[in-house]
């Protein structure tokens, strides 16, 4: 299984609470050198195997990434790349209906007022054009637009 998969479920069972690091450790009894570094990359808080996927992609290509940041006026987005990026990850079930939609098109109006900068990607573009997702990426980043005015050049 690809690294970034199995992050996936691990997080997945994190989330769900089926078990925590702790029971997980116990019940394979010994964790060898390779899982132990995969364990330090999972995280809890993350939505969905696609979010957990990005965030450990972005990571690996050298960018600090939080998961379910908090904004302020605006509440928790996926993923939030330096200061101001904002990397949402729509999949077809909670993100295709005209409701959805509009309350998607509404945050992303909010976002933009706060200063933030916000971008939506589908879970098939995500698991399958990752090179194109990541290409946009570095095209926005490259001119620091994801960070603040001020804010310290050497984190990405």
């Amino acid at each position: 299984m690809p690294e970034d998969e199995w992050i996936a479920a691990v997080d997945s069972v994190y989330n769900q609470k089926l078990l925590n690091e702790r029971e997980l450790r116990e019940s394979w009894g010994f964790v060898p050198p390779r899982t132990e570094k995969m364990l330090a990359k999972c995280d809890a808080e993350a939505q969905s195997g696609t979010e957990s996927i990005a965030r450990v992609r972005l990571r690996a290509a050298g960018y600090r990434v939080t998961p379910q940041a908090h904004i302020p006026g605006l509440g928790h987005v996926d993923l939030l790349v330096g200061d101001r990026f904002i990397f949402e990850c729509d999949s077809e079930t909670h993100h295709s209906s005209e409701e959805q939609l509009a309350e998607d098109a509404r945050r992303d109006g909010v976002a933009l007022q706060l200063g933030y900068i916000p971008r939506r990607y589908r879970l098939k573009r995500i698991l399958n054009e990752w090179p194109s997702v990541l290409a946009e990426i570095r095209a926005f980043t490259s001119k620091d637009r994801h960070r603040r005015r001020g804010a310290d050049p050497t984190p990405t």
